[in-house]
């Protein structure tokens, strides 16, 4: 189980407060300037803090009570308020945790898993948080192993509230994004592993190709294609971590039919082959 990250300098180095001050670190979550990328969930609720988390490429305001998970394969990165104090929770938990049916559940949704919270939606989940913080850390400060079936059960009702608010439209992270944009986030986590491109999703959206193009960058800060290569990417890379598919066969299930063109977009994403990465040059 890795939980309780204590500092993020992904987060650009920021000075960044968590409220998780003598936690344990995930050995494969990098720090730098680009993506982060992990094998595992990663719950965070923030208490305070302002600024724009990128899950996926795709822009999302933090604010208090801002309350979200990321799956394994799934990458994100901060690009935070400098002059703002942040407080957040940061728990990250083994994939295989929490019960299956519990997780299986989510997939009912689109990605990304977040939402708004105010009210007594915050107080609850802000106090199962501190609950699993404080009783994480009373084991692991006497000496005892801290993932235990507590730890299990309190992981889970956290996921289980998550699910409960995904269920109100109005506080997802989607409800002040454009419809078109929610459309293509959509579609593309549901079909990348097909072939994909703009024109589809100009029609799908109503728009015309020329003005689709213009509209996806400025909503999301880079060009469709870029954007689709990337949630391709990484979907491999989580392939090459925990499969023993051939490259090939990665390549044709995150959606690239051609090894050769796979290989060079991996070398340009991470700078190392996806041979070289799986035989661990590649050092997370």
């Amino acid at each position: 189980m890795k939980l309780f990250q204590p500092k993020s300098t992904c987060m650009y180095g920021y000075e960044v407060h968590v409220t998780n001050p003598g936690g344990m670190p995930s050995v494969k979550y990098p720090n730098g300037g680009g993506y982060c990328y992990h094998d595992f969930i990663e719950i965070e609720f923030f208490v305070e803090g302002a600024g724009i988390h990128y899950q996926n490429s795709i822009p999302w305001r933090v604010r208090s009570g801002y309350f979200y998970l990321l799956m394994p394969g799934d990458y994100h990165y901060y690009a935070l308020d400098e002059s703002v104090y942040f407080n957040l929770y940061n728990i990250k938990v083994d994939a295989a945790l929490p019960a299956s049916s519990i997780m299986e559940s989510l997939s009912a949704y689109p990605r990304p898993y977040a939402v708004y919270l105010e009210g007594e939606e915050y107080e609850t989940v802000l106090r199962e948080v501190r609950y699993l913080h404080d009783y994480w850390h009373d084991r692991y400060d006497r000496g005892k192993n801290p993932v235990d079936d507590m730890t299990r059960n309190i992981t889970e009702r956290i996921i289980l509230l998550l699910l409960r608010n995904l269920k109100q439209p109005e506080r997802t992270v989607f409800a002040s994004v454009p419809q078109e944009i929610r459309s293509i986030v959509e579609y593309v986590d549901r079909h990348y592993r097909e072939a994909i491109t703009s024109d589809d999703m100009a029609r799908l959206t109503g728009l015309s190709p020329h003005y689709f193009s213009d509209y996806f960058k400025k909503h999301t800060g880079c060009a469709f294609c870029d954007y689709v290569n990337q949630v391709r990417l990484f979907r491999a890379k989580a392939l090459l971590e925990t499969t023993d598919l051939s490259v090939k066969e990665i390549a044709d299930a995150a959606g690239f039919h051609s090894q050769a063109y796979f290989s060079r977009m991996f070398a340009r994403q991470f700078s190392v082959s996806p041979r070289e990465y799986r035989m661990g040059v590649y050092k997370l």
